[in-house]
């Protein structure tokens, strides 16, 4: 789905399109939920978030500017969210305060591939703001203005470190020289 339809769906919610939220929920969930898992790092959290993200975006669709970019303008909202959960949870308990033994133990009824391990691992050795940039480009398949407009930082700052995280990403899973060409 491109932009154009994404943004034609956002500007149906307000008057009351449930089908045109659903629509959203479809293309949208798997990215809102990727890039809420990254930020918060617990998958129930990132569960609720996702979920969140779409309650706000019908109570906020009224708010959206034509013209605009609805992944980005939803993408902000997941973000913000995010945000927001991180400092209550900062709030309620402190991370000192938590038994080490009362941390919720890796979920290993799910299955994960070695794949998704393997990227999760790597993503872990970027810089959260390098982070943020790979998981807006590639994960969001936003256009580098959209992510340097998310991100603060300028174009040319975004596009180098796209390619500087690309290629330690490369080099932490082993992928072949080609791979950084590509990128």
């Amino acid at each position: 789905m491109d932009n154009r339809e994404m943004e034609s769906l956002v500007l149906r919610i307000p008057n009351g399109d449930l089908e045109a939220l659903e629509g959203l929920y479809r293309e949208f969930h798997h990215a809102v939920h990727s890039y809420s898992l990254l930020i918060l790092r617990d998958r129930a959290t990132a569960d609720d978030n996702a979920q969140d993200v779409f309650l706000q975006v019908w109570a906020k669709a009224a708010t959206y500017r034509p013209g605009g970019n609805p992944r980005a303008w939803i993408l902000r909202i997941a973000r913000n969210l995010a945000i927001d959960r991180i400092r209550k949870s900062a709030r309620e308990i402190g991370v000192d305060e938590v038994p080490e033994e009362s941390l919720p133990a890796e979920d290993r009824t799910e299955s994960r591939t070695a794949d998704r391990l393997d990227l999760l691992g790597a993503l872990d050795i970027l810089e959260p703001r390098d982070r943020q940039v790979v998981l807006l480009r590639a994960v969001a398949e936003l256009p580098l203005k959209e992510v340097a407009r998310l991100s603060g930082l300028p174009v040319s700052t975004v596009h180098w470190r796209y390619r500087r995280s690309l290629r330690r990403l490369a080099e932490q899973l082993g992928e072949p020289e080609g791979f950084r060409e590509r990128a």
